[in-house]
């Protein structure tokens, strides 16, 4: 089975496409987004995977990271996740070796996402963690 993948441009840095698809995973009826936000100069390519609330009226947009060499977010199935390079389905030649210079990537995805996706802007942002992911979180928030 092949998947097809929509591609989107970003307006202020064409360097910053996300390529994504629409899954169907437990609940067909909720709105999910899963691909990848690349920032191709750097050879960087983000995995994510959204799911929409069921009432998203209320819903703030939540990034939950993972922390650890090799950790995936996917166990916790939060509304939005974002996996640096070189962990879960992330990939790309330019690892991060420190916890700092990930910044400026998490920060180029979620303005990316946010282009994308305008519709999302709008809620309260959260970012949550677990084990090395509360550095990320204090360091990035």
């Amino acid at each position: 089975m092949t998947m097809s993948w929509i591609t989107l441009l970003c307006n202020r840095n064409p360097d910053l496409p996300i390529r994504f698809t629409q899954p169907e995973l437990c609940d067909p009826n909720v709105i999910q987004y899963s691909g990848y936000l690349d920032i191709n100069s750097k050879d960087v390519h983000y995995f994510f995977w959204f799911f929409e609330s069921k009432k998203i009226e209320y819903a703030p947009f939540t990034l939950w990271l993972n922390g650890g060499p090799g950790c995936s977010s996917l166990v916790v199935y939060l509304p939005g996740q974002v996996l640096p390079a070189g962990t879960g389905f992330s990939y790309g030649t330019r690892t991060i070796n420190r916890t700092e210079d990930g910044a400026y990537y998490v920060y180029e995805c979620l303005q990316l996402f946010f282009e994308m996706f305008p519709q999302y802007r709008k809620h309260p942002f959260h970012m949550f963690g677990e084990s090395y992911a509360g550095r990320f979180v204090s360091e990035y928030y």
